[in-house]
């Protein structure tokens, strides 16, 4: 930005706040960085660690933004991780009922020659496509919510970041969540392929 447009912005005034420097040679980024600290030290009359300014290079705000990014997505990580044990209790939940109240079917199937394996797959594939719906639609709310927050960006910071759409990473997402559908209803999915029909004909 030039000097006049960014006074006319900022009004600093005589108060100089930032100082950009570039080296005549890119490898020798970190003694032009030690070169800089021991003028400031010598002009505020300032002593090793006791600075009051800050010398920073491009790497190292590169990696205080990957610090931030790191905890960002440690943050994402444990807030999914809660989500996923929530919903696989749910489906649990859901898959227990479903076996309690479908007692009489189960006897039904079984005294017409259904074994114990038809009755577990019939119930373990229900949950599988169950935690499949979930996750299409938190999908879906995900990519609405992505799109949106793009757009904002956009707008506000006048930039001009692409919308993307990662097939592959949907289609990963939609696997997990049918295999973490149908892992959370194989214990309902056994109790129901254990009910013996004559109990459950009574009932």
């Amino acid at each position: 930005m030039n000097q006049n447009d960014l006074e006319s912005i900022s009004d600093f005034g005589d108060k100089v706040d930032i100082i950009a420097v570039q080296p005549t040679n890119k490898e020798e980024m970190d003694r032009t960085k030690n070169d800089i600290e021991k003028l400031l030290r010598k002009l505020r009359d300032v002593k090793e660690g006791e600075e009051d300014f800050v010398v920073s290079t491009p790497e190292s705000s590169l990696d205080t933004v990957n610090q931030i990014i790191g905890g960002v997505q440690i943050f994402i990580a444990m807030v999914a991780s809660i989500s996923i044990f929530i919903g696989s209790l749910g489906i649990v939940n859901t898959m227990t009922t479903s076996v309690l109240e479908r007692k009489k079917d189960i006897g039904i199937m079984k005294s017409v020659g259904a074994k114990n394996s038809h009755i577990f797959m019939q119930f373990f594939i229900e949950s599988s496509l169950l935690g499949l719906v979930g996750g299409f639609i938190g999908a879906v709310v995900g990519e609405i919510i992505g799109i949106v927050g793009t757009i904002s960006i956009n707008s506000f910071v006048n930039a001009n970041v692409p919308l993307s759409f990662d097939i592959g990473l949907l289609a990963v997402t939609l696997l997990g969540s049918f295999l973490i559908g149908g892992v959370a209803g194989i214990v309902p999915a056994m109790h129901a392929a254990k009910q013996s029909p004559v109990e459950a004909l009574r009932e």
